[in-house]
């Protein structure tokens, strides 16, 4: 329990270690390519997965993860399936490593990294979250990939991360 708790880190200190990792690793050798940089699958494709995964493809490899596969056909086609005027034009006009799929199992066992920007709707009435697509990323991510860090940039509860 306490490993998986320890891979459960905050977002902007994981991408701010990306990219400094890349950066460092790109003076080094004197070249920045895709190849030298690490895989990560962003769960999620709303507008928080998709500026990460945009933000993110412009120096690693991304595969965007998400069951909708109309959402998925568009951003293959540099589409954006959400109305923002920055990821239409990054989709549009750089070049960026990324890749949407439907299948998530695929997609976490090849990633270093994976993000979790998955819906978690609140219950007013019941006072609760609903955290099963948190769940069910971190639940698939441990199985098929045990070394994989695991980010959750969803919204969840004080404590949530404890009961993982």
């Amino acid at each position: 329990m306490k490993e998986r708790i320890a891979k459960l880190i905050d977002l902007k200190s994981i991408i701010t270690i990306i990219i400094t990792i890349g950066m460092i690793y790109g003076f080094i050798v004197n070249k920045i390519s895709p190849e030298n940089f690490m895989t990560i699958a962003v769960a999620g494709t709303g507008y928080v997965g998709l500026s990460i995964a945009t933000l993110l493809a412009q120096h690693h490899k991304v595969l965007a993860v998400d069951i909708v596969p109309e959402k998925v056909e568009m951003i293959n086609h540099r589409q954006s399936p959400i109305q923002d005027e920055y990821i239409e034009k990054y989709l549009s006009e750089h070049e960026l490593n990324l890749v949407a799929t439907t299948d998530a199992k695929a997609a976490y066992s090849d990633a270093d990294f994976v993000i979790v920007a998955t819906p978690t709707n609140y219950d007013s009435r019941l006072n609760h979250f609903d955290t099963s697509a948190v769940e069910s990323v971190v639940n698939l991510v441990t199985e098929c990939n045990p070394n994989a860090v695991i980010v959750i940039k969803s919204t969840v509860p004080v404590g949530y991360t404890e009961l993982l």
